[in-house]
């Protein structure tokens, strides 16, 4: 039984995380109290109010520490009337045995308040709904599994769509085993094309070409002056 309160109604003032029972002779029809703690402040501060638990403690036989790792607790640490359990995956270890209590009889109040939370459906799942949610989950499953599989097959057919127009319009085919250039290579020239690389090109171009060209004049001109001077040299 999960949050179980020390009295029943607006009296309660405390409350326990968990209080387990044993239900046959042969298990000695224990009440065992169990506190759940995940992480090491909420412990250290446990431990520093040992008095809060006493309101459920009184009426146990054994009484537990329940922590969801080994970084909440230290062996040391543990209350030498308590015992130690310890969720790993989805076992619960004993890492110290819980001693036997001397409880004093149950009152009323803390008799009603675990029935009160035995009858409480709210954390409860039958084991026949266990098994009707399962079902359920892998039909469920099943459909979303369909479905996921058909968006992605039309999103295959799209794409090879997509690539096949492409290399229609470009002239080639993108099968790039056994090119010497990787797919980086094409989409980097593909995005130059995109972005005005081409033209930017074309320009770079007839801008040396015009350079070229100056430097080509003044070589001449250079020459032509060159080739004079040297005829007026020879005519004095």
């Amino acid at each position: 039984m999960a949050e179980v309160r020390d009295k029943a109604g607006f009296h309660a003032s405390r409350s326990a995380d968990f209080i387990a029972v044993n239900l046959w002779p042969s298990r000695g029809l224990a009440i065992h109290g169990i506190e759940l703690k995940s992480h090491r402040s909420d412990w250290l501060s446990e431990m520093k109010k040992p008095e809060k638990a006493e309101n459920i403690f009184q009426y146990c036989d054994y009484f537990w520490l329940l922590t969801s790792g080994d970084k909440v607790a230290k062996i040391e640490e543990i209350p030498e009337a308590w015992g130690w359990l310890m969720i790993r995956g989805e076992k619960i270890f004993v890492q110290k045995e819980a001693p036997k209590l001397t409880p004093i009889n149950i009152s009323k109040h803390f008799l009603c308040a675990m029935l009160k939370r035995a009858i409480d459906k709210s954390d409860f799942i039958h084991r026949d709904l266990i098994q009707d949610r399962i079902s359920a989950a892998k039909e469920e499953g099943a459909v979303d599994s369909k479905y996921k599989i058909k968006v992605l097959d039309d999103e295959i057919k799209r794409l090879r769509q997509d690539i096949s127009g492409f290399e229609s319009a470009a002239g080639i085919r993108l099968d790039f085993r056994g090119w010497s250039h990787t797919p980086e290579h094409l989409g980097s020239a593909f995005k130059s094309v995109l972005n005005g690389g081409e033209e930017r090109l074309r320009k770079n171009l007839l801008g040396l070409e015009a350079t070229a060209k100056n430097i080509y004049d003044q070589i001449v001109a250079s020459l032509d002056r060159t080739k004079a001077s040297v005829m007026h040299v020879q005519e004095g």
